[in-house]
């Protein structure tokens, strides 16, 4: 039984379910649940609760205006930032079947000649969009009952409402428009750039030329699904070296930030982006709180725009502004990430492969902030001789992970919990990236099942993988990250560095805080020591078991569950990678959240 925490040299304890003396909490009750999981009685404790438009091909706005004539002469890429290379055999032959499987093969080149040959110009390197491959000599619209239009789209341009108002967009540099978005009935537009729009598009018919001898013909938006654009030279083949902006939508693009000026909570400093080592910003939800501004040599302060309203000049298109409660992050431009190339369908389909040993699963597609931990080999619990060690801990067990698996980079946050359960049960508010509490055993376990249901619904998740609490062993493993001292980033036995990596009772003004402040540890996880305690799967045993076993999760009867990590509530030394402690599976306190892993159930 671990010590009671003491706060100001007066003893607190609680009692759980089972009447073991337990630590305390700041708010919480025991209860019963009832089998449809309505409450049942609840009796209080001493300190805890438990209880298309249509497209077209518009000039460059810095080109030379070309007519319709001109244009079928010179084909749309008479522009000055045409580019030209040959193509080699072997994509002759992909061409080849490609429009033979689209039943494209007797279209014309959009904007040519039918004398013409077809264009010998590579594709541009945004290859595929909305899953599907550009075609290096015509545009295609897929209709909704299984047909397709190809030839060329005649529309100049589109406008598409959006939540910063009208945008129009020159046909040129569009790769894409997606009609039927299913995360929220939204029209999508891709440009070239890989920028990615949402709206309502307003233009209500596209203009496509079948043939050159062939009458244009309309084609309502109501009958199209989406249309991709054929590839063309000189396309913007990367990220300008400017920003980069994702909104909470699922939006995101690139520019120049115009008002660039943020300012430091702590001193009340002026920052500017892009200088003074200042690397990225993650806005909170709704503008409720401060920002989070990330630095290269690591440090994390807080502050905010120095306006509510940012305002962009957008590397393709207009200038805009935003208000920044849609900002969830502004970053500089560079390599897209994955999570945003798979956004806009721009990597070919991976076909089903076993993955090799140690590599995750090409079939997954993991939710933000997760990361992948290969297998292995690590040794849980502490040595007899570490400071400040519980009897709980040992006989220290060697532990065999036999699968990797992805884990939360840090706790699930208020936002994230709301998102999927409706309601945020934490009583320390105001910050919606603050971890989520007072959220019991069972109902972790429910956020799990129905976050899974929802993945697997939106085709992300294939049915032998599951999110749910780690395993305790899965737990250590990853805070551990390689290490075997008693912190992920060494002895510290005075307790020095700790309080650079955790939230505990001597830096936390009793109270959680919002997550991924701290140093991450050599995984790149934050919060594992300290912020919230954290459930996981097991069943609580008062030892480990010794010797060798391979990673399993522990269920009885009994009440009790592991919880790991410690708290803002707790000293230093329950925050050490071997700590151990337990709470009945009712428990509603206000430092025990948790964190979620992707792997096999």
């Amino acid at each position: 039984m671990k010590p009671a925490k003491s706060r100001n040299g007066r003893s607190v304890r609680a009692q759980s379910l089972t009447g073991r003396a337990r630590r305390p909490c700041r708010a919480g009750f025991v209860g019963r649940e009832l089998g449809d999981g309505s409450p049942g009685t609840v009796r209080p404790t001493d300190n805890c609760l438990i209880s298309d438009r249509a497209f077209g091909r518009a000039n460059r706005p810095d080109e030379p205006l070309v007519d319709d004539r001109s244009r079928n002469r010179l084909g749309r890429d008479a522009s000055p930032y045409r580019r030209h290379s040959s193509q080699t055999g072997s994509q002759h032959v992909w061409r080849s079947v490609l429009l033979a499987a689209l039943g494209v093969g007797c279209g014309i080149a959009s904007g040519q000649d039918a004398t013409e040959p077809l264009s010998t110009n590579a594709p541009a390197e945004l290859g595929h969009v909305l899953d599907v491959p550009r075609l290096p000599d015509r545009d295609v619209l897929f209709l909704r009952g299984g047909d397709r239009h190809s030839g060329a789209v005649r529309n100049e341009s589109f406008h598409l409402r959006t939540l910063q108002g009208l945008q129009t967009f020159p046909g040129s540099q569009v790769a894409a428009i997606d009609l039927a978005d299913s995360r929220g009935g939204f029209d999508v537009l891709i440009a070239v750039n890989r920028n990615r729009f949402s709206g309502y598009l307003e233009d209500k018919t596209f203009v496509v030329q079948p043939g050159p001898s062939v009458e244009p013909i309309e084609v309502r938006r109501e009958k199209v699904l989406k249309v991709v654009f054929r590839s063309r030279a000189g396309e913007p083949t990367g990220l300008a070296e400017g920003s980069l902006v994702v909104l909470r939508n699922g939006d995101f693009f690139t520019g120049t930030l115009l008002t660039d000026t943020f300012r430091r909570e702590d001193t009340g400093a002026e920052l500017r982006w892009m200088a003074e080592g200042l690397a990225s910003v993650s806005f909170p939800q709704g503008a409720e709180g401060a920002a989070r501004l990330h630095f290269d040599r690591g440090e994390v302060l807080r502050g905010a725009p120095t306006t509510e309203d940012l305002e962009f000049q957008l590397d393709l298109g207009p200038r805009i502004t935003v208000y920044i409660g849609r900002i969830e992050e502004l970053r500089r431009a560079g390599e897209l990430p994955d999570s945003l190339v798979r956004k806009i369908g721009a990597a070919p389909a991976v076909p089903r492969t076993t993955p090799a040993p140690g590599l995750p699963d090409p079939d997954v597609v993991p939710r933000e902030g997760m990361i992948w931990l290969a297998p292995g080999e690590f040794t849980q619990g502490s040595p007899i001789e570490e400071k400040d060690r519980d009897l709980d801990e040992g006989p220290q067990t060697r532990v065999v992970i036999p699968a990797g698996f992805w884990i939360g980079q840090h706790e699930v946050t208020q936002a994230e919990y709301s998102a999927v359960v409706g309601q945020n049960p934490s009583q320390y508010l105001g910050d919606p990236s603050r971890p989520v509490e007072k959220v019991n055993w069972q109902e972790a376990v429910a956020f799990c099942r129905r976050l899974t249901e929802r993945e697997r619904a939106a085709g992300h998740l294939p049915e032998r993988y599951v999110y749910r609490l780690p395993t305790e062993a899965e737990w250590e493993y990853a805070c551990r990250a390689g290490t075997t001292t008693r912190f992920s980033h060494g002895d510290d036995p005075g307790y020095s560095l700790v309080m650079d990596y955790a939230w505990i009772d001597a830096n936390s003004n009793s109270a959680s805080h919002p997550v991924g402040l701290k140093k991450p540890n050599a995984w790149g996880l934050h919060d594992l020591h300290g912020n919230v305690w954290e459930w996981c799967l097991d069943t609580w045993r008062g030892v480990l078991p010794g010797g060798t076993l391979t990673n399993i999760t522990t269920f009885s009867e009994g009440t009790l569950r592991v919880a790991r990590g410690g708290s803002w509530l707790y000293t230093a030394r329950f925050s050490r990678s071997a700590n151990r402690d337990s709470y009945g599976l009712l428990n509603r306190c206000s430092d025990v959240g948790f964190r979620i892993v992707l792997a096999l159930p």
